[in-house]
């Protein structure tokens, strides 16, 4: 891993000049333009060569004579402000001058961002299965919060890139050093930076003081990927692809929950950016539509049998593992669901009698831990599934408890004779743990084709060799489940427990809407939150088989953000209030 951070911030500190620098004088200008503008004087002097030629040219006419005047007329009456962003800006054969001013609420938003920051990296460090992925990954002398640190400044990096590309940027701008003191105390968090006012932060960047704290955040664009992450589709290599960011790829391939207040961090700072000049051309709105579709779904194929090819040495993993009491409690803790709380804690006594009672020595009851999760899609199966797995670990039945998913893409292979390789690679990889197969009634589909047929002989055939070290949970729509099971003696003798999982409820629907927003730290006004609450219940009155339940409440969040990010660069300003604020206007429309 070489990313050598503290190399290029060490011993950078903030410093005033002594001298206060200068570029592009408006007052030269107009003293030129005035004396000399019949020659294009003035013009030269502003380095837009093209035009003083035609003043030279024409000199001997009294055409340039007028046009300088007027020139310097609209030059007058410009302020000084408009004249350096014109003309100072950019204006690389200076190496002294702050190409453009910083204003003082971009400070306090760049300020406030930085803060946003720390808080995100404080979830991320108290994830479990990032620093468990992420350790697997580093090197012996990077830890997984550095890493982190590591994949979130390039990643906010990245966000500048794409807004504003590298041949536009230049250690002067004060753009950069806005993305500087967003990013500041990941990278140098000794900097002292804070102990300044906004007008002295003000003023240090207008002095020239951020420049070499400014190069040293342009440095790291040129660095690699920190995580390098490849993905493609089953092993078709052919097919391979990488995305522009580092955590927000590995984050969906491993489906984890930070995924949503990453990615909006992300993206507030992006248009942060964006406002800078307090104006967003189409062309900015097309690319923060493009970044907020790229850090939300950085995968957009992706895929549940999708596999991870990464170009660093993996190391054997193995499960931070929790005590029943803790997953009891996450389970408990789940929106919804009290049908499939009550049966999975029944389940729970239940295995706790019989394990006392083999250890007394007493007869125990033939007990099958295989179970057919029904319903309809994003009713928390598969989280279900995750936390049956642990709990089947802390109970001794399972060594591991990790949760290998599926579905019939998984198992079924494209050539005769395949597909029980297939079948057995996946069985193997669940050992010791659950697979979760979903929508398993297409395995065999509605025309019962050989391939499926394979791989159902093939999967209970192992179920039946490895029946102590392997649990199968099988998922999907409920009418079509029954038909499955009864319809292949194999399951039906081994598989007698079911759990079905209603849908939500308008009222649990929005009590996940104000999770995501709690965890995104975004807040809800008050019409907006009525607003949601009609449309949620709108859309569950109008469900089909197809409803998607909490996945539905995620794309109407996501679209929300979206209304949201559009209503937001049309506004002269922007404060946190309302990067954070939710309003009705934002609600979808039915």
């Amino acid at each position: 891993m070489s990313f050598p951070l503290k190399d290029h911030f060490n011993g950078i500190h903030p410093k005033i000049s002594k001298k206060k620098n200068k570029g592009l004088s408006k007052e030269n200008t107009i003293v030129l333009a005035i004396f000399l503008g019949f020659l294009g004087g003035h013009r030269f002097y502003l380095k837009q060569y093209g035009y003083g030629m035609v003043y030279l040219l024409l000199c001997w006419t009294f055409i340039p004579l007028g046009l300088s005047i007027l020139d310097a007329m609209v030059i007058g009456i410009r302020s000084e402000d408009d004249f350096n962003h014109r003309y100072n800006r950019g204006n690389s054969s200076s190496t002294d001058y702050t190409k453009s001013a910083i204003s003082l609420p971009f400070i306090s938003l760049a300020r406030e961002m930085n803060q946003e920051t720390l808080n995100t990296l404080e979830t991320l460090y108290t994830d479990e299965q990032m620093i468990e992925k992420l350790s697997n990954i580093a090197d012996v002398d990077t830890s997984a919060e550095e890493l982190i640190k590591i994949c979130f400044t390039y990643d906010m990096l990245k966000i500048a890139e794409t807004m504003l590309p590298k041949n536009k940027l230049n250690a002067d701008e004060a753009l950069v050093t806005g993305v500087s003191l967003m990013v500041i105390d990941l990278i140098d968090p000794n900097h002292g930076l804070w102990k300044y006012s906004n007008e002295v932060l003000q003023q240090l960047h207008q002095d020239g003081g951020f420049r070499d704290i400014n190069q040293a955040v342009l440095n790291i664009l040129n660095f690699n990927n920190p995580l390098n992450i490849n993905y493609s589709i089953g092993e078709d290599e052919s097919q391979q692809s990488k995305s522009n960011f580092a955590l927000p790829p590995m984050m969906q391939l491993t489906q984890n929950d930070c995924l949503l207040p990453y990615a909006t961090t992300l993206h507030r700072s992006a248009m942060i950016i964006a406002k800078f000049d307090d104006h967003v051309s189409q062309k900015e709105e097309k690319l923060l539509d493009r970044i907020y579709q790229e850090i939300h779904n950085p995968i957009p194929s992706f895929k549940k049998d999708y596999e991870v090819y990464e170009r660093k040495q993996k190391k054997s993993s193995t499960l931070e593992k929790k005590n029943l009491k803790a997953a009891l409690k996450e389970l408990n803790s789940l929106i919804a669901l009290s049908d499939v709380k009550e049966e999975i804690n029944t389940l729970v006594n239940f295995v706790k009698i019989q394990k006392q009672r083999e250890d007394e020595g007493l007869k125990t009851a033939d007990l099958s831990y295989h179970v057919v999760f029904t319903g309809n899609p994003g009713t928390g199966k598969t989280t279900v599934a995750r936390l049956l797995a642990e709990i089947y670990r802390e109970l001794g039945v399972l060594e591991k408890g990790h949760l290998i998913e599926t579905d019939r893409s998984g198992l079924i292979a494209e050539y005769a004779g395949q597909t029980a390789v297939k079948v057995n690679k996946v069985v193997d990889q669940a050992l010791d743990g659950v697979l979760f197969i979903d929508e398993a009634y297409a395995l065999v589909g509605e025309n019962q084709d050989n391939y499926g047929k394979e791989a159902v002989a093939t999967l209970i055939k192992r179920i039946e060799d490895d029946r102590d070290r392997l649990v199968v949970i099988l998922a999907g729509y409920s009418d079509e489940m029954k038909t499955f099971i009864d319809t292949n003696p194999g399951f039906q003798s081994r598989i007698n427990r079911y759990i079905h999982f209603k849908d939500y409820e308008p009222a649990e629907l929005m009590d996940i809407f104000k999770l995501f927003c709690k965890k995104a730290q975004y807040t809800l006004s008050s019409a907006a939150e009525e607003g949601i609450k009609q449309y949620l219940t709108d859309v569950f009155q109008q469900r089909d088989k197809n409803f998607g339940n909490g996945r539905t409440v995620r794309n109407t969040f996501e679209q929300t953000l979206e209304n949201q990010a559009n209503r937001l660069s049309k506004t002269s300003e922007i404060n946190k209030d309302l990067l954070i604020t939710l309003e009705l206007e934002d609600v979808p429309t039915a």
